[in-house]
C-alpha cells in the first residue's frame, strides 16, 4: 500500500501536534507546583517545640541536608542501601545557656597529704548550670605547685520526637529535649530541660516524581508512519526503554531512550525504530493505565535509506 503526498503531510503534521503535546505535558510535569502549606514553629514549653515544616523539591531538600550536615551524603547512601530514599530532613537546635555563680562555697573540703609529706586542704566543686545540672567539676589543693584537677561529667542528651501527619501527608514534628547526668549520684535519673532555639524540617511531597537513569522496560507496540517518499509504514515492534520519570521505577509518566525491533510493509520487512521520549496516555483513558505514545524514526534493516517518521502506540509487559 502506498500513500499519496497528502497522507505523508498528514503524518508529519500529526507528529508536529504530538511534539507540541509532549512539550506542554513535559513542561507541566517538571514545573508542577509544590504545595506551600507550612507548619509553623511554635514553642510549646521550655524544652518542647513544634518544628516548622514545609514541602520542598528534592533539589531543595538535598541542598538543605548538605547545608546542615557534612555527613548528609553518608546518611543518604545508608538509607539507599536499605532500599529507601530521603524524604524529610530536619534540624533541631538547643542550647546550654551560660551561667555564672559568684562567691560560692565548696561542695566538699578534705585534708590531704602533698608529695613532700605536708598536709593541706583540698576543695571539691561541681560546676552546674542555672537549672542545677552538674556539667563539670574541679578540685583545688591549697599550697600545691599544680593545684587544679578538673573534669567533665558524662552527659546523655535525649531528643524525644512525636510525629503527626496531616490529611495531605505532611509531617508535624514535635520535639522534646532533655539531658541526664547519670554519673553524678545526686543527679542520676533526673531529667534536666534543654531549651530549644529552633526546629526546622523540610519534606518532599509524598510520591513526588523523579528521574530514574536506569529503569528498563520492555513493551509491545504498533508503529505507524510514513517514509519521505510518501509510502505508508505499519507494523508491530518490540521495544526496550532505558530511563524513566515518575513516582517509582515502574509507576512512570515519561520514558526515555526507546529502541524497537519490528516489521513493516505488510509485516514482511524488518525495521528498527528509535524514540527519544514516550508519554503514558493511560492516565487519560478509563480502565487502561499503561498505554504509551512514542514519536519514532524508523529504519528498514538492510536498507537504511528507507527511513521514515511516525509514532508507536505500545503497552508494557
Amino acid at each position: 500500500m502506498k500513500w499519496g503526498f497528502n497522507a505523508k503531510d498528514l503524518v508529519y503534521m500529526s507528529l508536529i501536534g504530538v511534539g507540541l503535546f509532549f512539550g506542554w505535558r513535559l513542561y507541566t510535569d517538571l514545573t508542577s507546583k509544590i504545595d506551600n502549606q507550612t507548619i509553623a514553629y511554635q514553642q510549646l514549653a521550655e524544652n518542647v517545640a513544634r518544628a516548622s515544616n514545609e514541602f520542598v523539591t528534592k533539589h531543595d531538600l538535598n541542598e538543605f541536608g548538605e547545608e546542615i550536615s557534612g555527613n548528609f551524603g553518608i546518611m543518604k547512601a545508608d538509607i539507599k542501601k536499605l532500599g529507601g530514599q530521603v524524604t524529610t530532613v530536619g534540624q533541631t537546635v538547643a542550647k546550654l545557656e551560660s551561667y555564672v555563680e559568684k562567691d560560692a562555697a565548696s561542695d566538699h573540703t578534705a585534708e590531704v597529704e602533698l608529695p613532700d609529706g605536708t598536709k593541706t586542704t583540698q576543695d571539691f566543686k561541681k560546676i552546674k548550670n542555672e537549672e542545677g545540672l552538674p556539667m563539670a567539676w574541679s578540685m583545688y589543693k591549697v599550697g600545691s605547685e599544680k593545684p587544679w584537677t578538673v573534669g567533665t561529667y558524662e552527659l546523655e542528651f535525649h531528643i524525644n520526637t512525636v510525629l503527626g501527619l496531616t490529611e495531605d501527608d505532611q509531617i508535624i514534628p514535635e520535639n522534646e529535649l532533655v539531658v541526664y547526668n547519670n554519673q553524678d549520684a545526686e543527679s542520676k535519673g533526673k531529667p534536666f530541660k534543654l531549651p530549644i532555639v529552633s526546629s526546622i524540617f523540610k519534606q518532599t511531597m509524598p510520591n513526588q516524581s523523579q528521574f530514574f537513569l536506569w529503569a528498563p522496560h520492555l513493551d509491545f507496540g504498533l508503529n505507524v508512519g510514513a517514509s519521505l517518499t510518501g509510502a505508508g509504514i505499519l507494523g508491530p515492534d518490540l521495544g526496550f526503554s532505558v530511563m524513566a520519570y515518575g513516582k517509582t521505577k515502574n509507576d512512570n509518566v515519561w520514558r526515555f531512550a526507546r529502541m524497537g525491533l519490528g516489521t513493516r510493509d505488510g509485516f514482511k520487512k524488518p525495521q528498527v525504530t528509535l524514540s527519544p521520549i514516550g508519554y503514558n496516555l493511560g492516565k487519560f483513558i478509563p480502565l487502561i493505565s499503561d498505554i504509551w505514545l512514542y514519536p519514532t524514526a524508523s529504519f528498514g534493516i538492510g536498507d537504511f535509506g528507507s527511513y521514515g517518521l511516525g509514532a508507536t502506540i505500545s503497552t508494557t509487559f
